[in-house]
């Protein structure tokens, strides 16, 4: 929904909050403010934050069930006020099977599904200062989805350790006016893109959860950083940037081959949780997302163009590429949560997250605004025999970013303030053979 890496073209995921990741997989997970690195009963979660965690599976078990988020946002410039707002909805699923001291996982899960589409009102700009192509849809995605395999090994009944690697799909979407920042030809000019990329990479996460009493344990993970390049095509059309340079009567549409490097971030995330009675339970975790890493600058290349203009605009070459500036900074997170156990079947549970906005005001843009600094989450967790069903809800607070001065070319993001807010909900399904 609203916000990341590809959508970043002027710039990254809404709908996730931590960054663009998602503030946990299962609705317990979700509910519990995203905490799971130090032990969750299933597969989801552990695949997704710490696979040592699969140990804590004792029975074969299958976890099915889906998210749906909601984003609105405002952004206020010198063109006048544009209104956002998206609705996205993805399944996920995973299944454990305990072997002896071996625990398997496969699951899939949305790591990040992000999208916005808004009508928005283009402020003057370009090579000339005075190009817009007026109020017009803004549509812009980017989704990474994860199949992932793990195993989780309990070297004693106090410690376990675990393994997985992750087979991404990512795709990334753009429809919207965009600045080109660094081709040396055609710095600042401003096109009408229409771009569309898929590709597939690869990750790894490790993780430990130790257990010094039976009432209470520490998980510790590390995801590695991932880079994926995804290919497509684009269309760009620079008819009114050059009409506003007096150039006129020609095509001014071509069609390149498109190519997006999106490079994620190296996470290690520590977690506690620990049983106070038999029914009441707290869990906390903190992360630290190596954002200055990755978003530094997001890898745009347009190949192979079709119209012999644009080679002419580009001295004589077909391609065009851009470097645009992100500049990200690291992030932590942290997250709290606790759930009470009213009777044998029914569960209630809270949380909050805690995290600083990554996104430096210099290269914020609607596109961009993973701003969400609080969040709270309550949910609702059911189960008789060898079924339970769990509900969660997570809130983000409002949030909002002003720009006084753009590092963007041409400087259309200066004095400009965007707010956003999101709500998620979240059933996750489990039953054990």
């Amino acid at each position: 929904m609203l916000l990341c890496a590809l959508s970043a073209l002027l710039c990254a995921p809404v709908i996730f909050a931590s960054g663009i990741y998602q503030d946990g997989a299962s609705a317990r997970a979700k509910a519990l403010g995203g905490s799971s690195t130090a032990g969750a009963p299933g597969a989801l979660d552990a695949l997704a934050t710490n696979p040592a965690a699969l140990t804590e599976s004792p029975k074969p078990s299958l976890e099915i069930g889906a998210d749906a988020g909601w984003v609105r946002g405002d952004f206020s410039s010198r063109a006048g006020d544009t209104a956002m707002s998206d609705f996205g909805l993805k399944p996920h699923g995973a299944l454990a099977w305990p072997l002896g001291p071996v625990t398997l996982g496969a699951g899939f899960i949305p790591d990040a599904a992000l999208r916005s589409e808004s009508s928005y009102r283009d402020v003057p700009g370009g090579l000339d200062g005075h190009t817009t192509y007026g109020t017009r849809i803004h549509r812009s995605e980017i989704q990474v989805l994860r199949f992932a395999l793990g195993a989780g090994y309990a070297i004693t009944p106090q410690l376990s350790a675990g393994a997985s690697l992750g087979l991404l799909y990512n795709r990334n979407q753009l429809e919207a006016p965009y600045i080109i920042q660094t081709q040396p030809s055609l710095r600042a000019a401003k096109v009408l893109l229409d771009l569309d990329t898929e590709g597939w990479g690869a990750n790894a996460q490790c993780g430990l959860l130790w257990k010094p009493i039976a009432s209470f344990q520490l998980g510790l993970s590390y995801t590695l950083r991932t880079r994926i390049v995804s290919d497509g095509r684009a269309t760009a059309d620079a008819g009114r940037q050059l009409a506003n340079l007096g150039v006129k009567g020609v095509d001014a549409t071509a069609e390149f081959d498109a190519e997006v490097t999106n490079k994620f971030p190296q996470i290690v995330s520590l977690g506690a949780s620990w049983k106070a009675t038999d029914q009441l339970a707290f869990v906390s975790q903190v992360d630290w997302v190596n954002w200055a890493d990755a978003f530094d600058t997001l890898d745009v290349r347009l190949r192979d163009v079709d119209n012999e203009l644009y080679r002419t605009l580009l001295a004589g070459k077909s391609n065009l590429d851009d470097d645009v500036p992100l500049d990200w900074d690291d992030q932590w997170v942290f997250r709290f949560g606790t759930e009470y156990a009213l009777n044998e079947q029914w569960t209630v549970r809270v949380g909050y997250r805690y995290t600083r906005n990554p996104v430096p005001d210099s290269t914020l843009t609607p596109l961009t605004a993973v701003i969400g600094e609080h969040l709270v989450s309550a949910g609702l967790g059911y189960r008789v025999e060898r079924f339970s069903v769990d509900l969660g809800w997570q809130w983000e607070l409002p949030a909002s970013e002003r720009v006084d001065r753009s590092a963007l070319l041409t400087r259309e993001y200066s004095a400009s303030e965007t707010e956003v807010r999101v709500h998620w909900l979240s059933l996750t399904t489990r039953v054990e053979f």
